[in-house]
């Protein structure tokens, strides 16, 4: 139905912006790298739960993971970027 899919939609949306924002106290405490390597883990995982999906909740669980690793590499991996670029090119 429509609003099957624009949950399936959303849910990834909601979460990533959510992630984003819990993302500067995990950088804060675990390190950059660290959480650049859960948000490949939940990438991972994420995209498991949906190429295995039998349902819609399944479908749902498997893009609410994949938007919490898009969260966190969103808001993560610019600031590991410019960090690890040379002065000069900062």
């Amino acid at each position: 139905s429509t609003e099957q899919a624009e949950n399936v939609v959303s849910i990834t949306l909601i979460l990533a912006a959510l992630s984003t924002i819990a993302g500067v106290p995990l950088n804060a405490a675990f390190g950059r790298r660290f959480v650049i390597m859960a948000a490949a883990l939940l990438y991972t995982c994420g995209s498991a739960i949906v190429a295995c999906s039998v349902g819609i909740n399944s479908l749902l669980l498997g893009r609410a993971v994949l938007g919490v690793g898009v969260g966190l590499a969103s808001g993560t991996v610019p600031m590991y970027l410019a960090e690890m670029a040379p002065a000069e090119w900062r």
